[in-house]
């Protein structure tokens, strides 16, 4: 029983380390992992010595409470967190007994030793499914499918499905060597789960850059592109001057007005059809009206900049534009042309700028699209939208996406 208590305690300040890191997420720049988990193993012994010793339920309480807060005290946070992460352990706790008492009467389980064991295994498997709901279903790690993260809950309810099959044995050595088992198991299977999660996140965090530095690239060739075609345009505006003077000096005014007709036509060709002046905006936004024309795609475009504000910087600017831009060209290309179209309105108020766009999707699309890497580029998007103080919101059905950005203007 000794050693079967030592490990219960060992399993509840693991069950205590996950919860916290959970909720507070930062420890303390002076607490590294060694430091704290001596503090929690600490705790648990002493608190298990006092607990043993008493049958109050308000002594068991206040334990429980001093204990839990000081664990809060290795973590940078506010005092509010504090006691709502120490509230949630120990209601958790009170919910896992509670459960277990309910189980062991369904079971038809009496008090004896081997149901002390077995209601200790219970209480503690109860408590880290509780603690693996609340970390799965209110906190998504990352970019990690949910199918993935329920992965987490299947050896601690497999764990309760043997110990049903163990209560008609007899309480030997071998028994508890095998509860004490179990609960090593949970243990090292959330640490082999958690380092495979922690090893696909790393993989789609790398997948994000790889396809951010594609389009950082593409976004720049294009700017780069545009301001060649600028200066070509200005060194032959002199050349093209002298030769209309030479065709009205002449007379021949015919030839002059053919040869007007040919520069609009280059000017046509080399000019983005958005010019607001801000050759970011002009250069994406341009590009996009013209990809969506070439597909056959329905666009209402509408750009309304001033050039003299500065929304923000033109690599964040790149990285919004050209994300939200590429994420529409893809939804609309895969659905039915004469069905496809896009909404875009960019404007300026006296204090903000505000993107909005509303375009078509493509359901067989939806089906098709891995929802693994889904939105990468959006949520690169939101976090660049959020450094600036702005908000980005998104919403869908199943025939049409949507995407409002609102960001501050800071004037210089």
């Amino acid at each position: 029983m000794t050693a079967l208590y030592i490990v219960s305690c060992v399993f509840d300040a693991f069950v205590i380390y996950l919860l916290f890191e959970d909720i507070f997420g930062k420890r303390k720049s002076s607490v590294n992992k060694w430091i704290l988990m001596l503090a929690l193993l600490a705790q648990q012994f002493i608190s298990s010595l006092i607990l043993n010793k008493t049958q109050s339920v308000y002594a068991r309480l206040i334990v429980m409470i001093v204990g839990t807060f000081f664990l809060t005290l290795f973590y940078e946070t506010d005092l509010v967190k504090r006691f709502f992460a120490m509230a949630v352990f120990i209601g958790f706790s009170i919910i896992a007994e509670g459960i277990a008492e309910v189980v062991m009467v369904l079971l038809g389980i009496t008090k004896g030793e081997e149901e002390e064991i077995i209601a200790l295994f219970l209480v503690e498997i109860f408590l880290l499914l509780l603690v693996l709901f609340k970390k799965i279903f209110t906190k998504r790690e990352g970019n990690i499918p949910i199918r993935y993260q329920v992965g987490f809950l299947i050896v601690p309810v497999l764990s309760v499905v043997v110990i049903n099959g163990m209560v008609s044995g007899q309480p030997t050595i071998s028994w508890l060597f095998g509860v004490i088992s179990l609960l090593i198991l949970n243990m090292v299977s959330y640490y082999l789960l958690n380092t495979l999660t922690g090893y696909i996140t790393e993989q789609s965090n790398k997948e994000q850059m790889e396809r951010q530095i594609k389009t950082q690239k593409e976004k720049y060739e294009q700017l780069a592109s545009s301001f060649i075609q600028g200066n070509r345009l200005i060194h032959d505006v002199n050349k093209h001057n002298q030769m209309i003077k030479k065709y009205l000096e002449e007379s021949d005014y015919e030839e002059a007005i053919n040869y007007i007709e040919k520069i609009d036509d280059s000017f046509a060709e080399l000019y983005s059809s958005v010019n607001t002046g801000n050759l970011v905006v002009d250069s994406i936004i341009g590009r996009f009206k013209e990809r969506l024309e070439q597909i056959g795609c329905a666009v209402e475009l509408s750009v309304k900049i001033n050039k003299n504000r500065k929304i923000m910087d033109d690599y964040d600017l790149v990285v919004v534009l050209g994300n939200v831009t590429d994420n529409i060209i893809e939804a609309v290309t895969c659905g039915e042309k004469k069905r496809s179209y896009v909404e875009m309105k960019l404007e300026m108020t006296h204090t903000s700028f505000v993107f909005y766009a509303k375009n078509s999707v493509s359901s067989e699309k939806k089906k098709e699209k891995n929802k693994w890497f889904h939105g990468l580029g959006l949520s690169n998007v939101k976090d660049t939208v959020e450094n600036y103080g702005g908000t980005m919101l998104v919403s869908h059905t199943k025939e049409s996406y949507e995407t409002m950005i609102q960001v501050p203007i800071r004037e210089e």
